[in-house]
């Protein structure tokens, strides 16, 4: 598969919001699922204050972001392991608070 971003180049303020908007194919996903670690870019890197995001843990990584995409993404798994992308750690407890709860937070 052939590269789909090439020399991107991407500074943001702490606190800052930020939309990434573009056609169909632009890599908006791509950029997204690499911030939050569910791909890895095949080169060059990202840094979030100065250091690597492959030196931290996905779990803590994915605590400091939020993220909404465009279509839903889901795992082809259950509902508990899906509500776990949030809190990867979370007990079965705290899972069936969120799936129960109409503000589901972990």
């Amino acid at each position: 598969m052939p590269p789909i971003l090439r020399g991107l180049d991407l500074s943001l303020r702490a606190g800052e919001r930020v939309a990434i908007v573009g056609p169909i194919g632009a890599g908006k996903s791509t950029v997204l699922r690499m911030i939050a670690r569910f791909a890895d870019p095949s080169g060059g890197r990202i840094l979030l204050d100065g250091h690597d995001i492959r030196d931290g843990t996905q779990e803590s990584l994915r605590r400091q972001i939020g993220v909404v995409f465009q279509d839903g993404m889901l795992l082809d798994d259950t509902i508990r392991e899906n509500i776990r992308l949030g809190k990867s750690g979370a007990t079965d407890s705290e899972v069936e608070r969120c799936r129960r709860s109409s503000a589901c937070t972990i």
